[in-house]
């Protein structure tokens, strides 16, 4: 019982630390760089909010990502946390819907070429799941635990590196670009 608990434990704080980073990496981002994301956000929300649905969004992400952090606040960052994710996840389902599918999701920063797709959607509603599910878990106050649970997140974020750039070589070369 005590070995299932710590377990559980370690999971959920992997995925805090993990939700945390990938929303304070979102929000940075978009700070640094909001004419990026504009045209993805025009999309959603029109052209005449872009400018400033950029700036919103940015600011919302790097709040969530603080109260996941925060001991006292964990959970509710991480329900809010999912449901931007499950939020996104309608976004992309909904421009794919409407033959959309040349929009860039900013997913991974400015940079990135990765397009709206299925496979995005579908990770987003399994992010979501993960943070809906981490709300459960309590992050024990023990260095070890937390050093470790840290060490986790940072597996997880290599692993959603990978499958990003694996979506996004795959879009690449459907659209017959060399990765």
């Amino acid at each position: 019982m005590v070995i299932d608990s710590l377990v559980t434990d370690l999971l959920a704080g992997a995925i805090s630390f993990f939700m945390a980073a990938l929303f304070a990496h979102a929000g940075a981002s978009k700070w640094r760089s909001p004419e990026a994301y504009q045209e993805t956000v025009a999309a959603v929300l029109g052209l005449a909010l872009a400018a400033g649905g950029v700036r919103l969004i940015a600011s919302v992400e790097i709040a969530v990502a603080a109260l996941v952090l925060l001991p006292v606040s964990r959970g509710v960052g991480l329900l809010a946390s999912g449901v931007i994710l499950i939020a996104y996840a309608g976004a992309m389902g909904w421009q794919l819907r409407q033959g959309n599918v040349n929009l860039r999701c900013g997913c991974s920063g400015p940079a990135s070429d990765t397009r709206i797709s299925p496979e995005l959607v579908w990770r987003n509603v399994l992010l979501a799941a993960g943070a809906f599910w981490a709300t459960a878990g309590a992050l024990p106050g023990q260095l070890e635990t937390t050093a470790l649970a840290m060490s986790l997140s940072l597996a997880l974020l290599c692993i959603y590196a990978a499958a990003d750039q694996s979506i996004q070589n795959r879009q690449r070369w459907l659209r017959g670009v060399n990765p």
